[in-house]
């Protein structure tokens, strides 16, 4: 009897030991099922950002490229009262027919030779604090063809900071 009674209280004793919740498949499913729902939730919101992102990139490259043009177009018409008026830059032609654009805190400086040649947009180039937009300019006589890159820095509320033009 006493070795009844201790197998009993073995028994007990384990089974109070056991894991009773005992995991169906379906439980397991339903989980795996709400963590997969919290992911296409999180995909989605991502998505949306990006969305947006890409919209508003793709309105700021269209914006700053028509600005860029538009600014080249009144330089070589020599409209330098209405690129005061309409882009807030003062602009000097010097003897050597070099654009400066003075009110800025370093005076930035394009050839005008370059800016009378057609424009190819190379970059856009958005950083935390400003825009830069790039283009490259050929030119020369046969034999004697040079690139030249014209790029434009606006700050994030599209003003014309500077212009710069480099090989």
């Amino acid at each position: 009897m006493k070795n009844l009674g201790l197998i009993l209280l073995l028994v007990v004793l384990l089974s109070g030991c056991t894991n009773n919740e005992v995991s169906s498949p379906e439980v397991n499913q339903d989980q795996k099922s709400i963590e997969i729902e919290k992911e296409i939730e999180k995909m989605k919101s991502e998505n949306a950002f990006l969305k947006e992102k890409i919209e508003n990139f793709s309105g700021d490259v269209q914006n700053l490229d028509h600005k860029s043009r538009n600014i080249i177009e009144l330089l070589t018409e020599g409209k330098f009262d209405k690129v005061k008026t309409d882009f807030g830059t003062d602009v000097e032609l010097t003897e050597d027919n070099i654009f400066v654009f003075t009110d800025h805190e370093e005076p930035s400086y394009i050839n005008a030779d370059l800016a009378s040649l057609p424009m190819y947009f190379i970059y856009y180039n958005p950083q935390p604090n400003s825009f830069d937009i790039g283009y490259h300019v050929y030119g020369g006589e046969e034999g004697q063809e040079f690139k030249r890159t014209i790029s434009f820095l606006y700050d994030l509320d599209f003003n014309l900071e500077s212009i710069f033009s480099g090989e």
